[in-house]
């Protein structure tokens, strides 16, 4: 099958490479979210979640969408049963670059006995069934694999949260299994019950022959917070140590080398326990910190860190996703978010923020390099306009500099270094810019061409007050002599 695409020609490392961009909603009328996704030796996409009638999932199906490099969607298939299931991660098999692995569980209910069942189904790149296998089945406990690390070309190590049905309120615990494909269940590691443990992330070192899983939880009774769970090769526990910084969600482990990963999270900064940061820290072997960063764009604007694979690393540098201006509360917020990209190099220096979004409430779950070495980024939104009250699947392909390019001119949706909201606008407006900039311009014009409002900025979050502007659609400006210059359309009612 053949598609167009459309080129960009980039310069890079003193290559000329091409590269498409593309941001795409996959809008049904039913519950859907996306969790990994995976790139084919052909160019296309592979994205692996579910679908339910509503969001509390008691009827949801395993989804898995094929997308061509346009985002096109050209193909889907759900596990149509009686039973629930999910699919969550998706992995390329080892020495087989058109076999992919997707691993989920299905929850089944026969005699009035409950059943989980983890199961790992391979598939080719045209998203069809080569094999199912089950891991292991459980009675009255429910287990949702979250995470996968390889071990060896025939060995992954699956991480997963569990819930003991038989308590009245089951306290959320890990498992980590040994896993010898296609689906042969060596050994596992089962957290204490006394604690609650919600497992992030998982990474094998092979210097030392460890495993670290980050997890939320507590370290003996100590405060709830990200923690280092380090297991041996038989999956024995070593110990339990604390990050660097206080980290409080959304953990995210990205191997460097044999000896060295990254640990990507939301963290509370040390000067305010109500602002979250994101923080990056290398860790060595032993999980101690090498060096770090954490940064956020302004005290009164939430920023949190991409839910399942939040970092990639591409070309020695270092992308990491956020969700800025979120309300962690919120299942359906009724407030704009927008998805940030984060550049930095490989010494955790930052070197530019992006955002998009902003007409939408966006929940990115995973980021992957692709062939052309730019990324694609999926995960599910809510659009609080639309009077349906459910999640659809988005992709957003970026080229290496973390841009999209060719953003339709009537796009509700913006791709910028600096947004302005709300819009339409009453009263005032709220603006930002990438933290890299210390200072800005903000300019406002008539359609006419006539200014309005000049404004210089001296923090990169501020409120102006637009109460004096009469209703209408205006066209604004921000930017300063660094290379900042973003422009829009603002309607003021």
């Amino acid at each position: 099958m053949k598609y167009t695409y459309v080129l960009i020609m980039l310069t890079f490392a003193g290559h000329l490479c091409s590269q498409n961009t593309f941001y795409k909603v996959y809008s049904t009328h039913q519950e859907e979210r996306s969790f990994e996704a995976a790139q084919t030796t052909d160019g296309n996409y592979i994205i692996v979640g579910d679908r339910s009638s509503d969001y509390y999932v008691y009827d949801s199906k395993g989804l898995i969408m094929l997308i061509d490099g346009n985002g096109q969607l050209i193909k889907e298939f759900t596990i149509e049963n009686d039973n629930v299931s999910i699919f969550t991660i998706i992995d390329k098999k080892p020495g087989q670059n058109d076999v992919y692995i997707v691993t989920g569980f299905q929850d089944s209910i026969s005699n009035g006995k409950r059943t989980c069942s983890v199961i790992i189904y391979e598939i080719d790149e045209n998203i069809e069934i080569i094999s199912r296998n089950t891991v292991f089945s459980l009675n009255n406990i429910i287990v949702d694999p979250g995470k996968t690390t390889f071990k060896n070309d025939s060995t992954i190590l699956l991480l997963s949260n569990y819930s003991d049905m038989s308590f009245t309120y089951p306290p959320l615990q890990s498992i980590i299994t040994e896993i010898r494909l296609p689906a042969d269940s060596i050994r596992s590691y089962v957290s204490n019950p006394e604690f609650p443990c919600f497992p992030q992330d998982i990474v094998y070192i092979p210097k030392n022959d460890e495993t670290h899983v980050l997890y939320l939880g507590h370290h003996l009774y100590d405060k709830l917070s990200i923690k280092i769970l380090k297991l041996d090769k038989m999956l024995n526990g070593i110990s339990t140590i604390d990050m660097p910084v206080f980290m409080s969600t959304t953990a995210c482990a990205t191997s460097l080398t044999d000896s060295t990963y990254l640990a990507t999270a939301s963290a509370f900064p040390p000067s305010s326990p109500f602002t979250h940061d994101i923080a990056v820290y290398r860790l060595d072997e032993d999980g101690n910190g090498i060096n770090g960063t954490q940064y956020n764009n302004h005290p009164d604007t939430v920023l949190f860190g991409g839910f399942g694979t939040n970092t990639v690393i591409i070309n020695d540098t270092i992308f990491v996703v956020g969700i800025h201006n979120i309300d962690p509360s919120s299942v359906y917020q009724s407030t704009p978010t927008w998805i940030q990209i984060t550049r930095l190099d490989m010494d955790l220096n930052i070197l530019s923020h992006y955002f998009y979004g902003g007409d939408a409430s966006y929940t990115p779950y995973c980021i992957i390099s692709t062939l052309d070495d730019g990324m694609l980024i999926t995960g599910y939104m809510y659009d609080y306009n639309s009077g349906e009250m459910q999640h659809d699947i988005f992709a957003l392909k970026l080229n290496s500099d973390g841009l999209i390019v060719d953003v339709p001119e009537n796009a509700p949706w913006q791709a910028t270094e600096a947004i302005l909201y709300p819009n339409p606008a009453r009263g005032f407006v709220n603006i930002e810019f990438s933290q890299v900039y210390q200072t800005a311009r903000f300019q406002l014009l008539d359609i006419g061409g006539k200014m309005v409002l000049e404004k210089q900025l001296t923090t990169n979050r501020q409120s102006i007050n637009i109460s004096a502007i009469p209703a209408g659609t205006y066209v604004y400006r921000i930017f300063n002599e660094k290379g900042l210059d973003e422009r829009g359309k603002v309607v003021v009612e």
